[in-house]
């Protein structure tokens, strides 16, 4: 029979062991973590560890900045397109962005949606499909035309 001393110097000796293969393996994982660090993946957990921590004040000016980076976005990208590949001058530059920038207050005024704009713009011949075949925002009825739409929702587009 093995004594209360014995049993208690065996089950140490066990937990240390098991202490130092632990310390050993997370040793070995850590350095081979410093090797593959990706840059890119650090971003994601920082910017993820933020968001985490955000309050919903927060949450929701993080959300309109990042709106407001993709529309800035959309309308270089748009204005580039134009002016290369259309030759748009500064002056029509400026009357495409204040019509873009109509439109888009009458989308967020809920006097038009884009999924009627779509509609409209397909009842005109405008080839709009997505990448899968399917017409986007077809749930929506049809007899609306576009130039109605616009003409009694966004009358200051004159």
């Amino acid at each position: 029979m093995v004594s209360k001393r014995e049993r208690n110097r065996l089950a140490a000796q066990a937990w240390a062991a098991q202490a130092e293969a632990e310390w050993q393996w997370r040793q070995r994982h850590e350095e081979e973590a410093l090797q593959y660090k990706d840059p890119e993946r650090q971003d994601q957990r920082a910017a993820y560890k933020t968001v985490k921590n955000m309050n919903r004040e927060d949450m929701n000016d993080w959300a309109k900045a990042l709106y407001n980076d993709a529309m800035r976005d959309c309308e270089a990208a748009s204005m580039l397109a134009l002016k290369d590949e259309f030759g748009f001058s500064t002056k029509r530059l400026a009357r495409f962005m204040s019509r873009r920038n109509n439109t888009i207050d009458c989308i967020n005024r809920r006097e038009i949606s884009a999924q009627e704009i779509i509609l409209g713009l397909i009842d005109e011949g405008v080839d709009i499909v997505e990448s899968d075949g399917s017409v986007p925002g077809g749930g929506v009825s049809r007899k609306w035309r576009y130039g109605i739409i616009c003409r009694n929702a966004c009358r200051s587009w004159a």
